[in-house]
């Protein structure tokens, strides 16, 4: 089996919350050094408040949109994808930053956020491939299937390894169900096994 290749989890978040506010963080100098401090600071907290003004905006359009989809029989996922994006975006735009402020105006303008959302759809499809082929594997998200008898778990099996419950005739084969299970026919009327002398 082929091991899964790709940036380790610790990597990406050390990305994150490491490079991402030191890259701001210079940019931010960079800025100052070019115009004032003042300057630099309006520029955090306008870019802040127009961001949220933006942001309440775009979500109440895409609201409006998934109930009117929703009315017409239709199931909003451009929408729910948009109302995604956006509020990622929103938060982007509250961090003190440059790049953030970029990126997070670029989810807000309807002619940028579709490239948002085709990198959305492109994400969640991948995420659905891997759930079915993980499925097929025996499993959901690295969890195998148990059948549960009086003889404990067991790992699942496919339909033609498993042995037959119970003849047409009503008698029982070999590998039927266990006595005592829930399935085990208690009644007075049950066929009992002959002995063998």
């Amino acid at each position: 089996m082929s091991q899964k290749t790709g940036i380790p989890l610790s990597i990406k978040l050390l990305v994150l919350f490491i490079g991402v506010p030191l890259i701001e963080m210079l940019l931010l100098m960079k800025i100052y050094s070019w115009t004032s401090l003042i300057f630099t600071v309006l520029l955090v907290f306008v870019s802040g408040i127009i961001g949220a003004a933006m942001a309440r905006s775009q979500g109440l359009k895409v609201w409006n949109q998934a109930h009117r989809e929703l009315r017409g029989g239709k199931f909003p996922a451009d929408s729910l994808i948009d109302g995604i994006i956006i509020l990622i975006g929103g938060a982007l735009l509250l961090t003190p930053g440059v790049l953030t402020d970029v990126v997070g105006f670029s989810t807000l303008i309807p002619q940028t956020r579709a490239f948002w959302r085709l990198l959305g759809k492109i994400y969640f499809a991948g995420k659905v491939a891997k759930s079915f082929q993980s499925a097929q594997q025996g499993g959901v998200g690295g969890f195998k299937f148990y059948n549960f008898s009086a003889g404990g778990p067991r790992p699942a099996q496919s339909r033609e390894q498993e042995s037959p419950v119970e003849s047409v005739d009503g008698g029982r084969s070999s590998g039927s169900v266990p006595k005592g299970s829930p399935f085990d026919d208690q009644s007075p009327f049950a066929k009992k096994p002959s002995s063998s002398h």
